[in-house]
């Protein structure tokens, strides 16, 4: 017997352009974001600093980023009835 479940999978970063040693301009990515919405509604959402020394020296415009990606959580959440139980 099939067994099908939905799922809604939300992946992004947050980048920072720097210069390398030629003064070029690079996007380097500082914080990656995973998040999983069961169709019940069961949100897993993880935020994993992969440059410490980029997060430390955005750590403003990173952190709007990172609350940028809860903000689209809560969205999708919303839209399949989820329940964020007071964790906002």
């Amino acid at each position: 017997m099939l067994n099908l479940t939905r799922s809604v999978n939300l992946n992004g970063y947050s980048n920072v352009e720097t210069t390398d040693s030629n003064n070029n301009k690079i996007t380097q990515q500082v914080v990656y974001f995973s998040a999983n919405i069961t169709e019940n509604g069961n949100p897993s959402v993880t935020v994993s600093i992969i440059n410490k020394d980029l997060y430390s020296a955005n750590k403003a415009a990173v952190q709007s980023d990172i609350a940028s990606f809860y903000t689209t959580v809560y969205t999708e959440l919303d839209a399949v009835g989820g329940n964020t139980n007071g964790t906002k």
